[in-house]
């Protein structure tokens, strides 16, 4: 059995908080080896719906996870990778960058109401072990929400009544003076 081990971070859980925009959103995971690879190795990362049920359970937390078909993996060049071929880290080096690419969400599928993460593990390694505690990265998805805002100016005071949007699953108001 191989000395060299691999790991997603030195923590448990990575979490990174992404900006998602209206139009989706990209940011990196870096697995890292344990140290620099004499020759190349081929890191392979999955996604873990058990992580993230773990990470909500240990932080009190309630994030869904967001499905496959929402997100892509590409290597630092925006080639997309497949779960079996992995990411590669050349000799020499000790990681790599996986480019994390989530696609636009829309509102009907994904209700801004609800938070969503990305859970991946890496799950395996050519001729590495894995480090069974720090293998997984849960990716918290904060999403940039946009709303149409009127403006009100003059008069001594206002009266609204808002029309059909009790009905509505989200809707906000704020007044300011």
């Amino acid at each position: 059995m191989p000395t060299e081990k691999v790991q997603a971070r030195k923590t448990q859980y990575t979490w990174k908080h992404p900006i998602i925009k209206p139009d989706g959103g990209i940011t990196y995971l870096t697995p890292r080896l344990a140290n620099i690879s004499q020759s190349p190795v081929t890191i392979q990362v999955g996604y873990d719906k058990e992580a993230l049920d773990k990470y909500n359970k240990d932080n009190g937390a309630s994030y869904e996870p967001l499905p496959p078909s929402a997100f892509k993996l590409a290597d630092a060049e925006g080639n997309e990778l497949s779960a079996s071929e992995g990411i590669r880290v050349p000799a020499g080096d000790f990681s790599a960058k996986i480019m994390v690419k989530v696609g636009q969400l829309n509102s009907k599928d994904f209700p801004a109401n609800k938070k969503y993460a990305i859970p991946l593990s890496i799950t395996g390694a050519s001729n590495y072990s894995l480090i069974p505690s720090q293998r997984s990265a849960i990716l918290l998805l904060n999403r940039s929400i946009l709303s149409s805002v009127a403006k009100v100016s003059g008069g001594e005071g206002i009266r609204i009544k808002p029309v059909g949007m009790h009905t509505k699953a989200e809707w906000t108001i704020q007044m300011s003076a």
